[in-house]
């Protein structure tokens, strides 16, 4: 089919603007967007902690947009998808299943999947720490039991579910969406983590509330994760993250006891990465986070990440497709409009701030 897929770091492979709402081209297209990324061996791009810095929040709560096809991915977090309007398509292990109004998804961690949310879906994906999840249903769960658990946490597998309009699911999703969307619009941009905590505890607990009545029609998936495979690079790469500055492959097989070239082999395997290019990957997460959340000159985001200011700026231009200072001022707008960078890139603003530039320059100029 030839469908351009970048390979940009922190992103998946999308199909924007894709905004089809008959349901055979949508299945069809998912499916030979899948194949084209097995074929591209995008799809082996772990999601990691690398692009989600789960440190200081455990649950991260994000609206879907919709007529945007997001490719074959997995990651190392739970997400659900919940659909509050319109329909959500759902790819994994060649089937795709529509998620309608009140439907939803539960996906463990290592498991391919893919997702397009058709043309007015109203939702929102909710991902959520391993460990804290897991934390949550051993707290909550430790004298009854929970299918839907079973299969998500115990066997890694996936699960759709339906529940009715006014149950308690349908009630506490909403709110965690209207109040998230809240403080996106109105207040800081996100809602302070407790409260979030709670919010989540409330949905987690009705969802098991639901399933004991009943009152959950479920779907649980054939598909797995290679959980056992996932585990080692998941311990390899938290270290490539915690030491990308200084790691090397030598070091690496020392730590864990392999010989280098079973690493590098583990790692193509599980994520389709060489070690250097996770480490562009945690340098370039790293860099990105800096320079939206701070305000440090270049010279002290070059010296964390690792290198000096000029191959600082060499390395992210080359990664990331703008320099350093033009991220941070996208980064800007990306959040008055709550979009992302790499969408602005896409629609056309680095021209525009390009352009803007050359004009200041040519007016300096003639002053």
């Amino acid at each position: 089919m030839g469908y351009p897929v970048p390979r940009v770091y922190g992103h998946i492979a999308q199909l924007e603007n894709f905004h089809e709402t008959d349901a055979s081209k949508i299945e069809s297209t998912l499916k030979e967007f899948a194949a084209e990324c097995n074929a591209q061996k995008i799809e082996r791009t772990f999601l990691f902690d690398l692009s989600r810095d789960f440190d200081a929040q455990k649950v991260d709560i994000n609206p879907i947009v919709p007529g945007i096809l997001v490719g074959l991915h997995r990651h190392d977090y739970y997400e659900f998808n919940y659909v509050l309007k319109g329909s959500l398509y759902e790819y994994l292990d060649g089937e795709v299943t529509r998620l309608d109004k009140n439907g939803f998804a539960l996906f463990p961690p290592a498991v391919f999947h893919s997702v397009y949310p058709a043309p007015g879906c109203t939702g929102f994906n909710i991902l959520v720490d391993k460990d804290y999840f897991e934390a949550l249903r051993d707290k909550f769960c430790a004298e009854t039991s929970s299918a839907v658990l079973d299969a998500v946490c115990g066997r890694q597998r996936a699960v759709f579910m339906n529940t009715a309009e006014k149950s308690e699911v349908h009630f506490a999703a909403a709110e965690l969406y209207r109040r998230h969307i809240h403080a996106l619009n109105y207040i800081t941009g996100s809602l302070p983590f407790e409260l979030i905590h709670c919010r989540f505890t409330v949905f987690f607990l009705s969802l098991l509330s639901m399933e004991q009545k009943g009152k959950i029609i479920t779907d649980i998936s054939t598909g797995s994760g290679d959980t056992d495979g996932a585990d080692k690079v998941d311990r390899i790469i938290s270290y490539i993250r915690d030491n990308y500055q200084t790691i090397t492959l030598t070091a690496l097989s020392k730590k864990f006891g392999y010989s280098a070239s079973q690493i590098h082999r583990l790692l193509v395997k599980y994520t389709g990465l060489r070690l250097s290019d996770l480490i562009d990957q945690n340098r370039f997460n790293h860099s990105v986070r800096l320079l939206r959340e701070t305000e440090l000159p270049l010279e002290k985001i070059s010296e964390e990440v690792g290198l000096e200011k000029t191959s600082f700026c060499r390395f992210f231009k080359r990664v990331g497709y703008c320099t350093p200072l033009q991220y941070r001022k996208l980064s800007k707008v990306a959040d008055e409009q709550n979009t992302e960078v790499g969408a602005l890139i896409a629609h056309g603003y680095l021209d525009e701030f390009k352009a803007q530039r050359k004009k200041a320059r040519a007016k300096k100029k003639e002053q």
